[in-house]
């Protein structure tokens, strides 16, 4: 686009400059930033954007004339994908490893619910869904360590049952 308004037939940068446009508007170009393609990205949840805008440039590649730069959105896409994927890991495994090694039943419901609002924030924070998606996400998971917890498998330790044994 630069080429063509400074009709720069050799496309190198400070080559020809006669622009298409006199007065004020000659240097309406000038600023290599101000010309961006629009048009709606392909996923545009939160952590996607946040990525895009905050780490855009590790996602940059040149178009096959070398003058043009672009991020690449399938990068962005893929980088999200593994992050999610490892995140989900953690927070499960996580939550798993270090209930069972806790052996203070105080000590368990606090961690308990301490993975359960991280889990929330996460859901929350980096994506699109709505509050009964997050709630409903949420108490899966909180109902996953639950059931971990008092399945015997958790590092709470268990009170013998009392018996009462009769002679026979």
């Amino acid at each position: 686009m630069r080429n063509w308004f400074f009709k720069n037939k050799t496309g190198k940068p400070g080559g020809d400059r006669f622009p298409q446009l006199w007065g004020a508007s000659e240097t309406i170009f000038d600023d290599p930033h101000d010309l961006v393609a629009l048009r709606v990205p392909a996923d545009q949840d939160r952590l996607s954007e946040f990525i895009q805008n905050n780490f855009g440039v590790f996602f940059q590649t040149s178009a096959p004339d070398g003058r043009t730069t672009y991020t690449s959105e399938r990068s962005i896409s893929h980088f999200v994908a593994i992050f999610s994927t490892v995140l989900a890991a953690v927070l499960l495994f996580g939550a798993i490893i270090s209930l069972y090694i806790v052996q203070n039943k105080h000590a368990l419901l606090g961690m308990l619910s301490g993975w359960t609002v991280l889990f929330a924030a996460c859901v929350g924070l980096l994506t699109n869904a709505r509050r009964d998606q997050i709630f409903g996400a949420t108490a899966a998971y909180a109902a996953v360590l639950v059931v971990f917890i008092s399945g015997n498998l958790g590092g709470a330790p268990s009170t013998p049952m009392d018996c009462i044994c009769t002679p026979g």
